[in-house]
């Protein structure tokens, strides 16, 4: 994790469903934009999900937005306690939700630092690996190096 302020963990989150996570992303994005977004973030993340499924591994799904209401960029990653059991027809048993929330206009520095995260996560070996991890400190040490 090469910036401690772009990535922020949620380890072992207790989501039920769906409507939970979408719930807590936009509750976390409203944070970010400096003014009552929550409605926005949720609106963006449901057009996002009409487009295609957000699935990049079995259990992992990578949401992602860009906004001009959002104040910074953040990638967040729930590491969720149990699986979400149905998400939709085609993603199913849901372990890690990892968000990418893109200001509009983001500088290159910062989207760069996004971009080396994603690319890592083409890795199944250590996408497996975040999926497993039984403590958040694992969890962020397996991030130091993203």
């Amino acid at each position: 994790m090469t910036d401690t302020n772009l990535h922020q963990l949620y380890f072992n989150c207790q989501l039920a469903n769906k409507s939970q996570a979408v719930e807590l992303i936009g509750e976390l994005g409203a944070q970010l934009t400096g003014v009552a977004g929550k409605p926005e973030i949720i609106k963006l993340l449901n057009e996002r999900e009409a487009v295609g499924s957000t699935m990049i591994a079995d259990h992992v799904l990578l949401p992602h937005i860009e906004s001009a209401s959002l104040k910074e960029s953040r990638i967040i990653y729930l590491h969720l306690e149990r699986p979400i059991p149905f998400w939709s027809e085609t993603d199913k048993d849901i372990r890690l939700i990892i968000v990418i929330l893109l200001k509009h206009n983001e500088t290159m520095a910062i989207k760069k630092q996004i971009s080396l995260a994603v690319r890592k996560l083409a890795d199944e070996a250590f996408v497996e690996t975040l999926i497993n991890m039984e403590t958040e400190g694992a969890f962020k040490k397996a991030l130091m190096n993203v």
